[in-house]
């Protein structure tokens, strides 16, 4: 008896997958929030401090707007732009904008880069070797920067 109850197939019953409609999904909460130590500021007792960012995803038009803003002056202030639109205050509530850009352009590299690395996962954006692929030209550039291969090398 004991052989048959090792060798019985017990049935389990999946959950019922609930399809959503387009209202649901309209109406569905899909903003996703991080926090990234960024930078270490002078705390109450004079101490330094360790400091967060809070990010939060980007909307599909968001997305598309930064992608598309690859030509001119604007490509060299790609990372810095995004890192500034993805910041959220503890209410979820964007305090980033196109008054800070050149503020955040003189600010630590290596800090923003973290961040943006996790602002790039979060959005499911394509990130290769710390560079993003331009998906118009296909040319790999620095976040940060907006340098491409090609004008590195000449």
């Amino acid at each position: 008896m004991a052989n048959a109850v090792e060798n019985a197939v017990v049935a389990v019953a999946e959950p019922k997958k609930l399809i959503l409609s387009v209202d649901q999904m309209l109406s569905a909460d899909d903003v996703e929030y991080a926090e990234i130590p960024a930078w270490k500021i002078k705390g109450p007792n004079g101490e330094m401090t360790q400091g967060y960012v809070r990010i939060a995803s980007l909307s599909a038009e968001d997305v598309a707007a930064w992608r598309d803003t690859s030509e001119g002056p604007a490509k060299k202030t790609m990372g810095v732009r995004l890192f500034v639109n993805s910041l959220v205050d503890e209410k979820g509530t964007r305090i980033g904008g196109p008054q800070h850009y050149e503020a955040f352009k003189k600010k630590s590299n290596a800090v923003q880069e973290r961040v943006l690395a996790e602002i790039l996962k979060m959005n499911n954006m394509t990130q290769r070797n710390e560079k993003q692929v331009c998906p118009k030209c296909g040319a790999k550039f620095d976040l940060q920067t907006g340098g491409n291969d090609e004008t590195k090398n000449g």
